[in-house]
């Protein structure tokens, strides 16, 4: 579809025309779907890691470690939780910038960003994680083996992570070089 003929469609398209009411409901957070979605897993995930932190001391003798390894795991954990409540405010607040190109070019260093720390953080917590439940474990040829395959899932997860997040970006470029190309 040509630039001209889309033009075309949105000119002769007509609009709805909504109350202020209607709009003010629109723009409530609650209504959102993304950020109702964010808003979902950052709950799932704060339920777990508090669930998991309140009882990994005793369930999984974290008394028995070393201090510097519980500090480790509960500053990886909540970490994890501060930065996904940065993306919950990233998507929460994608205009910031005076026309729509400087808005997305600003939200395209900031998902950069917000991706890096991402990869950063994930992979700060499974080590943590591998740290605090392999301290003082005797391992023999299977437990290696079985540490190996744990290793191998989490950078094949951090991997697909990377590629999800790197093709949004590209497909944001693009559409930011669309905008511009006008």
């Amino acid at each position: 579809m040509e630039l001209d003929e889309m033009k075309s469609y949105w000119n002769a398209g007509g609009t709805d025309q909504k109350t202020i009411d209607e709009i003010k409901v629109m723009l409530k957070e609650n209504k959102h779907p993304v950020l109702r979605g964010i808003r979902r897993q950052i709950t799932i995930e704060m339920v777990g890691f508090t669930a998991f932190l309140l009882c990994y001391y005793s369930m999984f003798d974290g008394q028995n470690k070393p201090m510097v390894i519980n500090v480790m795991l509960i500053a990886a954990l909540l970490a994890q939780l501060l930065h996904h409540l940065y993306g919950y405010h990233l998507s929460k607040h994608l205009v910031n910038g005076s026309s729509v190109s400087a808005s997305l070019s600003n939200f395209i260093g900031k998902f950069s960003v917000y991706v890096f720390g991402s990869l950063l953080l994930r992979a700060m917590m499974l080590s943590a994680l591998i740290i605090f439940f392999t301290y003082n474990t005797n391992f023999n040829a299977f437990r290696y083996y079985c540490l190996a395959a744990i290793c191998v899932i989490f950078l094949m997860q951090m991997l697909l992570q990377y590629r999800i997040h790197a093709k949004r970006i590209v497909h944001l470029r693009g559409t930011l070089h669309a905008i511009i190309g006008q």
